[in-house]
């Protein structure tokens, strides 16, 4: 019986996703196993280290699902997807700016949890 539950996860990029998880403290790896509570086996494409939680590739819907065992991790499904999305918009919002000339000031957290940016630019 396997414990690992699998999760939609609104994640599309792969370099957005890896930064995500790095600023979240995570430390991640490529093509790796990981293994639940009853020493199940799960292929994934990205794998937080030490922790039972990876990200496989769906090709069907060209984004990724999260695959974990979420007992004993200390991280709620809920919470940890919402956050990696979160992130996960934030780095195409900045390759956004980036890609079409804009220039944009620190990130605010608000009140809501919601992140806000400010972008410009100038015209010559």
């Amino acid at each position: 019986m396997s414990h690992f539950a699998t999760y939609k996860a609104n994640v599309s990029n792969e370099t957005f996703l890896i930064k995500a998880l790095e600023e979240m403290g995570f430390t991640v790896e490529k093509n790796k196993t990981i293994r639940d509570y009853y020493n199940q086996n799960a292929q994934v494409d990205i794998a937080v280290v030490g922790k039972p939680i990876g990200f496989k590739w769906n090709a069907d819907e060209k984004k990724y699902d999260v695959i974990a065992d979420w007992w004993g991790t200390g991280t709620r499904e809920k919470e940890f997807c919402n956050k990696v999305s979160q992130l996960h918009e934030k780095y195409k919002v900045e390759n956004i700016c980036r890609s079409k000339g804009l220039r944009h000031g620190a990130w605010k957290l608000l009140e809501d949890g919601s992140l806000q940016l400010e972008a410009e630019q100038y015209v010559y």
